[in-house]
């Protein structure tokens, strides 16, 4: 009795661009081979490059996140002394400035990366500052220490809590000296 060989292929349908067939048709002609050997030859070989292909984009992924984990690591929290130092930079621009107190988070030593700079400023009575000063003022210190300023400029706080913590926390970052 004969032994047959069953065909174990599922009949598949689907289109496909003509141009995709033909080099099909001539790889199947070109290695005398039926065009769903062919077909299953250029899968096979697509997948196999995808795997490679993906072994190798992973690999430069893990090398770039290295990269980026270098070059964004933060930067350390600014000191009082690099405050204290943009400060007296900035402020020899607005001869209205007489004293900056530094306060909050800062002038307490517990700062975290989300904390922001807070100033007092006292201004001289004398001397003209502007809505337009105080947001220039606050802008270029922003971009020297890459760091978001809380500025007050008013000479009587409000606030109670406010104003206390203010005089418990003070420090002395700035003071204009006189020519």
């Amino acid at each position: 009795m004969a032994t047959s060989t069953k065909d174990t292929r599922t009949p598949v349908s689907f289109r496909m661009p003509k141009s995709e067939l033909n080099a099909i048709e001539e790889y199947a002609a070109c290695h005398r081979i039926s065009k769903s050997d062919a077909l299953l030859h250029y899968l096979r070989k697509g997948i196999d490059a995808d795997s490679i292909l993906g072994s190798q984009l992973n690999a430069i992924q893990e090398s770039l996140e290295k990269v980026l984990d270098c070059v964004q690591e933060p930067l350390p929290l600014p000191s009082i002394d690099d405050i204290s130092k943009a400060l007296t930079i900035v402020a020899s621009n607005y001869p209205a400035i007489a004293r900056g107190f530094l306060f909050g988070s800062y002038a307490r030593g517990d700062a975290t990366r989300s904390s922001d700079i807070d100033l007092r400023l006292i201004l001289d009575e004398k001397g003209r500052f502007s809505l337009f000063d105080l947001s220039r003022l606050t802008k270029e210190l922003e971009k020297s220490l890459d760091k978001k300023f809380d500025i007050i400029t008013v000479d009587t706080v409000e606030d109670v809590g406010l104003r206390e913590s203010i005089e418990r926390e003070k420090v002395l970052i700035y003071e204009r000296v006189e020519h």
